[in-house]
């Protein structure tokens, strides 16, 4: 018998303390009182009917065609955010955009399926790519990359890459005599070396190779054909083959989103188009920071080309500074290239890096100069809708 029932029963002795206990009245109350209590449950159950009710909805609304979907403003904040939508066809709809607008991706990732907790994205005049960093992955990292044309996927990238691993932050460690710790940024097809391998339900063929830094480890790549006129190719280390098939479910290519950077790059030479825009996300720190760097990329004079890195990177030390960029400290490197190094507090610092030697210190220094930082870093949605006008 519950607490309750038995206070009621204790009043009803103590109101007839004076006489006879009316056995009737005792038993109405304590009736009475009980269906109360059951009420009150049946509204506390209810109630909590309810609330499961709607996480099973919310949870619902975050699956759509039976694939789960990233949110943006909304989204846990252990997730990766997800990047500003683009009002135009994805690669499925309109396989022929692919690769033509530097400031458009024309597919998206299911960051969580992946377990990704970091995401750089790159959309240039040849392919459109995002490599992934996981949570169990270590330095292995997913790379993903969509084209119209295979033969841009694996030789349709400039020789040289937009981000010298020099420049990384952290640092990259040795990874030892003879090896090199894969590049996150890099685009695919590199190797040459690959095996191949069958898959049961794999879209395409799927290769595999040794993994360049730990040769325990297996690399595999797998390529096919999504819709007529469209590429596709995973690369991945793995466990098994089938990890890669399973991997490659997770990116869908029927919704287009923007390649937004917290910064606006201007003042290129005439001559010189928007040739690539790369920006890297991670999931939010302790600090709430999401934000590791964006890269604007110019090309001009038959394949030169510059590049605008802003965020935070490692500066090769003793900093000596020989120039001045908007009142900051900055440093000029004559190399064969040449590049323009603008140090500052970390996600404010500059690169105007020349990846041949077809541009002039003067022309980097003008866009060095008129570059400005936009938007809230913590914030993608307050990023510019056009970062090189």
């Amino acid at each position: 018998m519950s607490t309750s029932v038995e206070n009621e029963i204790i009043r009803a002795l103590v109101r007839r303390a004076e006489g006879d206990v009316d056995a009737a009245a005792l038993r109405s109350g304590a009736v009475s009182l009980a269906r109360r209590t059951r009420r009150r449950r049946r509204v506390v159950a209810c109630l909590a009917a309810v609330a499961v009710l709607a996480g099973i909805v919310g949870a619902v609304d975050v699956l759509r065609d039976g694939h789960a979907r990233n949110r943006s403003a909304d989204q846990p904040t252990t997730e990766v955010p997800a990047l500003p939508r683009a009002n135009v066809p994805g690669a499925l709809q309109r396989p022929d955009t692919v690769a033509t607008d530097p400031s458009v991706i024309h597919f998206d990732v299911d960051a969580a399926a992946l377990n990704a907790v970091e995401l750089t994205w790159r959309s240039l005049w040849t392919q459109e790519g995002v490599s992934i960093r996981t949570a169990t992955g270590g330095p292995h990292y997913i790379h993903f990359t969509i084209s119209q044309d295979p033969i841009r996927i694996d030789s349709g990238y400039p020789a040289l890459f937009s981000f010298p691993a020099e420049y990384a932050y952290p640092p990259l460690p040795d990874a030892g005599r003879g090896k090199r710790w894969p590049d996150p940024r890099r685009p695919l097809g590199e190797r040459t070396d690959y095996g191949r391998v069958t898959v049961a339900d794999a879209p395409g063929p799927v290769q595999l190779a040794t993994d360049l830094v730990d040769p325990t480890r297996v690399m595999y790549r797998m390529v096919w054909t999504p819709v007529s006129g469209l590429t596709a190719e995973l690369e991945m280390v793995a466990n098994s083959p089938s990890e890669v098939v399973r991997a490659s479910k997770a990116f869908r290519l029927d919704r287009s989103q923007r390649c937004a950077v917290p910064g606006i790059a201007r003042n290129a030479p005439s001559d010189a188009r928007f040739f690539e825009c790369e920006t890297s996300l991670h999931a939010p720190d302790a600090r709430g920071a999401i934000w590791n760097h964006s890269i604007i990329t110019f090309s001009a004079r038959y394949g030169n080309f510059v590049d605008v890195l802003f965020g935070t990177f490692t500066f090769a030390q003793p900093f000596e500074s020989n120039r001045m960029v908007n009142g900051r400290p900055a440093r000029w490197t004559a190399t064969e290239d040449g590049k323009l190094e603008v140090p500052g507090e970390p996600g404010r610092q500059l690169i105007v890096s020349v990846r041949s030697w077809n541009f002039t210190e003067a022309e980097v220094q003008r866009i060095a100069d008129s570059f400005e930082f936009s938007g809230d870093p913590r914030d993608v949605r307050t990023w510019p809708d056009n970062p090189a006008p």
